[in-house]
C-alpha cells in the first residue's frame, strides 16, 4: 500500500509574532529565496493580506 502524506503547513506551527519574526530573520539570513517566499506566505496568511498591504513600514 502506498503511503499518503498530508501537506505541511507552517501556519499550524507558528503560534506567536515572536516566532514569526524569528522565521523572517532566519529566512533572510539563509539567502534561500524559496524559504523566504514560504515565510512571507505564512506572514500574509497569519496577518491577513489586506492588513499587510495597508501597513506602513517606513
Amino acid at each position: 500500500m502506498a503511503e499518503t502524506f498530508k501537506e505541511f503547513d507552517l501556519n499550524n506551527f507558528v503560534t506567536s509574532d515572536d516566532e514569526l519574526v524569528f522565521l523572517l530573520n532566519d529566512a533572510l539570513a539563509s539567502n534561500d529565496a524559496g524559504y523566504l517566499l514560504d515565510v512571507l506566505g505564512v506572514y500574509a496568511k497569519r496577518k491577513g493580506l489586506s492588513d499587510v498591504s495597508k501597513k506602513k513600514y517606513c
